[in-house]
């Protein structure tokens, strides 16, 4: 992954736990990186040992941990560093979620080399939306969850979001169905 996600998570647990857990979990994965370059690829395998660590460390479950992470990225992330980009999304949260099968689409233009997700929507009403999340990578389906989340307090929307895991792929692939008022 690139280096702004595993930034992002460090941002996060600072923010959350402080100085003092992030040692202790940057100690706890053997993480010898002093800083994460935003633009370079890292091995995923990082990304998960940090969730991993910061969940031991913290006593708090991975899931929440991405969901917070999606949330994170979306609400304080999204609008210091990529707020043109995000302006291109949507003037709401309806038309955001709409247009999401093509974001990543814009997104490639900044980091070429990411190996983005694929969204589909199955069903699209006033106040309801289905959405089908596809990732080669597993395990990143809470943090999907996160950013809906993080978009609906974006967007001021009151959401309900059921998660539908795939069954033959739950780890790589969900059915999200969101509503809204």
């Amino acid at each position: 992954m690139y280096g702004i996600v595993n930034k992002a998570i460090e941002d996060l647990l600072l923010t959350q736990y402080g100085e003092e857990k992030w040692e202790i979990i940057k100690e706890k994965c053997n993480l010898e990186i002093d800083f994460f370059l935003l633009n370079e690829i890292y091995d995923d395998k990082i990304t998960f040992t940090l969730i991993q660590s910061a969940s031991e460390v913290t006593g708090k479950p991975s899931c929440e941990l991405l969901k917070e992470l999606g949330i994170w990225w979306i609400v304080k992330l999204s609008q210091e560093r990529y707020g043109s980009l995000m302006s291109t999304g949507g003037q709401n949260f309806r038309e955001f979620l709409t247009n999401l099968p093509d974001f990543h689409t814009r997104v490639m233009m900044i980091y070429p080399k990411i190996q983005a997700p694929e969204f589909s929507i199955t069903s699209i009403a006033k106040t309801n939306i289905q959405i089908h999340y596809k990732s080669r990578r597993a395990g990143l389906v809470d943090f999907v969850h996160g950013i809906l989340d993080g978009l609906a307090q974006l967007f001021k929307s009151k959401v309900f979001i059921k998660v539908t895991p795939d069954p033959f792929y739950p780890e790589r692939s969900a059915l999200f169905d969101i509503v809204w008022a």
